[in-house]
């Protein structure tokens, strides 16, 4: 499972060229900030005909969430039980799934310059970033990087459980995109199924989890300058 780990520039070169990838291989699912990875693999499920790449910083969550599914347990019950990961019984894991180790905003800029990939629909699920006021300017919505991440994309999908996040997040959108009507955020209902274990806590909690889904290929999106520098 460690070898579909792979770093920065490497990962992203070795995505069109996968030789397990389905049909397409020019197309992915991306999942950002997908630390364990449980995410990615929920959507590898979902969508076995697409290519689905997780991209986080940090190689040490990426792994352990790849030892666990190795060992064949099952990731998403509370305890350890044994269950099929594998691919038609063969000792593989998902033939659409990899993992990349990388910076976001880094890996978001090579994506939009490789124009060999393409994004069809983006996933960022990590629920809380920077929630101090004075840390406005981290999140993904007050980021340099967002005009990048805007132009990723035919469907944005960002999920918390912290309302105020997506709500900022829909009226940056907005902004950026000199639309009318900022895009609605929506409460999902409490028996989804989570693809976080950030999610599953929630819920298990009575907390809510909320949903912002942006179609960013019926927006104008802002124009980029010196995205090649």
């Amino acid at each position: 499972f460690s070898s579909q780990v792979q770093s920065g520039r490497e990962g992203l070169l070795s995505v069109a060229s996968q030789p397990h990838a389905p049909q397409d291989r020019s197309e992915i699912i991306l999942d950002s900030g997908c630390g364990t990875g449980a995410s990615t693999f929920a959507l590898a499920k979902r969508f076995p005909d697409t290519l689905v790449v997780g991209v986080d910083r940090s190689e040490l969550r990426l792994t352990k969430f790849g030892a666990r599914v190795a060992d064949n347990v099952n990731v998403d019950a509370p305890e350890a039980q044994p269950v099929d990961y594998w691919v038609d019984g063969a000792a593989a894991p998902l033939p659409n799934l990899l993992y990349v180790r990388a910076e976001l905003a880094d890996l978001w800029r090579l994506l939009l310059l490789k124009q060999e990939v393409r994004v069809k629909d983006h996933y960022l699920l990590y629920p809380n970033p920077y929630p101090k006021r004075k840390h406005l300017g981290q999140r993904w919505h007050g980021h340099p990087s967002f005009p990048i991440l805007l132009q990723l994309g035919e469907r944005l999908v960002v999920r918390s459980n912290w309302r105020t996040y997506l709500d900022e997040f829909s009226l940056a959108v907005a902004a950026a995109c000199t639309v009318e009507a900022a895009p609605s955020v929506a409460q999902l209902p409490p028996d989804m199924e989570p693809m976080t274990n950030f999610e599953r806590k929630y819920l298990r909690e009575g907390e809510s989890v909320y949903e912002l889904e942006v179609s960013l290929r019926s927006l104008t999106r802002p124009a980029l300058e010196n995205v090649n520098r």
